[in-house]
């Protein structure tokens, strides 16, 4: 999905293409807590604390995606407003398009936080929605797959 995202935001404005970091950073972070999601998983045989027969309790597995939601939205956000004030406030390139989150910017302005905290800020109602859509849709999504790549003993 990063990959798809970052061709359509490239053809649609080649200036913005560093904000594939945001999209790099989030899979980084999925992939640094997919431990934590793994073991609170476990396979059927395997030893666990939650229930018999190896599996998670639902709550465990919502806590950790929880927690990679509430991780996702932070990173993203600042990220996307570190990104967004060098681009458009330091470096002074033009936008040749506005996005929901410059609405929330010029909101957040008009209260007069600086720039960068404006930025961030904007970003953070957005991503909200956005990184719950992601976590628990790409988690439920996942649950199918994990039947078909399970690797079977030889």
């Amino acid at each position: 999905m990063a990959v798809l995202t970052t061709a359509i935001i490239f053809f649609r404005d080649s200036s913005t293409w560093v904000f594939v970091l945001c999209s790099i950073a989030e899979v980084l972070l999925v992939w640094l807590i997919k431990p934590g999601l793994r073991n609170s998983s476990r396979a059927r045989g395997a030893s666990s604390p939650d229930l018999p027969g190896g599996r998670a309790s639902f709550v465990s597995v919502l806590a950790v995606l929880l927690l990679l939601y509430i991780a996702a939205c932070l990173v993203v956000s600042v990220l996307g407003g570190i990104l967004d004030f060098i681009l458009y406030d330091v470096l002074s390139n033009e936008k040749l398009h506005y996005s929901p989150e410059d609405t929330f910017k010029i909101g957040l302005l008009r209260s007069g936080p600086p720039i960068l905290a404006a930025n961030i800020l904007s970003r953070i109602p957005i991503n909200i929605v956005d990184r719950f859509i992601v976590i628990f849709g790409g988690f439920a999504l996942s649950l199918p797959l994990k039947g078909i790549f399970k690797k079977r003993p030889r």
